[in-house]
């Protein structure tokens, strides 16, 4: 009798092991490793169950994507100067997300943020060596994520969808756009005068003058009038690229705002017409360029601005130019 029970327990035990074993190599033990990872603020164990760079690539692909898309066909209008430099400023803002992270890990583990401290397994569909995770917290919101098997039998999370990131970690993907639609008042206007240096994300720039006039002459191609009732304002700026590449200077965007609200792009059809153009000039890394920037105003405009915000902050320059 002692000995079935003791063959019994036996086969108990073989079987559970085996079970166990099975489970430390699913994406559940993964994540529940993580998840113990996260409570005792252990970063190396954190990293050994999340790819942050290849998650935060994912991220910056997605969002990239989903830019392209939401501006086609339309103006350019989404900070400082312009999609050029949308490539330039990529290496810091995956900075900022990774720092987005770490700071909802430091959240989460720390019990700021009960939302994301209860979050369960809904689903979990594997193909191979690939899975795909469905977690969802208290307030049924979903997070989907994307798993690979690593050698030593765990798995480590490569992507999370760009909106579910969103709701994980807004302010690491908070943009200048956000900044726009939302509350003015958190605005912080600083105003400067021409003469006066500006430094944003990617460039510092000063307005060295602005002129009106009515006709504009180059040395190359013919004169140009400004249309019935309108005046030309001619800027000329001296910029300098403060990134670690080189892009090309595109004043789409850049906006001139007069005394009545009303507000001006910068007026394209100067090539031929004006000396020393600055649009679309190349901006290598810390060498300073000047050049002209054309605008065409009503002739009634009798006072007006150039306003520009920081990308990441609530930072906007008014420039009075007269």
């Amino acid at each position: 009798m002692v000995k079935k029970i003791i063959i019994v327990l036996v086969i108990i035990v073989v079987i559970l092991g085996g079970v166990f074993y099975y489970f430390k190599g699913t994406p559940s033990y993964s994540l529940y490793q993580l998840k113990k990872s996260i409570q005792n603020h252990d970063s190396t164990s954190f990293n050994q169950y999340v790819d942050v760079d290849r998650v935060v690539q994912n991220l910056m692909d997605s969002a990239t994507k989903g830019f392209d898309e939401e501006m086609e066909g339309q103006d350019n209008l989404f900070g400082d100067f312009g999609e050029g430099i949308m490539q330039a400023m990529i290496p810091s803002l995956k900075e900022e997300i990774k720092n987005g992270i770490n700071k909802g890990i430091e959240e989460i583990s720390e019990n700021k943020d009960d939302k994301y401290s209860k979050i369960e397994i809904q689903e979990v569909i594997k193909e191979g060596k690939s899975a795909k995770v469905t977690l969802i917290n208290q307030d049924n919101e979903t997070i989907k994520m994307d798993m690979i098997q690593i050698p030593g039998r765990y798995w480590r999370i490569v992507g999370v969808d760009f909106d579910d990131f969103k709701k994980i970690s807004p302010e690491a993907v908070k943009s200048s756009d956000d900044s726009e639609d939302g509350d003015k008042n958190d605005e912080v206007v600083i105003d400067k005068n021409i003469g006066d240096e500006v430094e944003l994300a990617t460039i510092k720039f000063k307005i060295n003058s602005a002129e009106e006039k009515q006709v504009l002459n180059g040395s190359f191609g013919s004169s140009k009038t400004a249309s019935d009732g309108a005046k030309f304002v001619v800027l000329d700026l001296t910029v300098t690229n403060i990134t670690k590449e080189g892009f090309d200077f595109d004043s789409n965007g850049i906006q001139v705002t007069d005394e009545q609200g009303r507000k001006f792009d910068p007026w394209d059809d100067t090539i031929g017409n004006i000396d020393n153009y600055l649009e679309m000039r190349e901006l290598q890394p810390s060498i300073l360029e000047t050049g002209m920037v054309v605008y065409e105003l009503p002739a009634d405009a009798n006072s007006y601005s150039l306003s520009i915000g920081k990308r990441g902050t609530d930072e906007v320059y008014k420039i009075k130019l007269k």
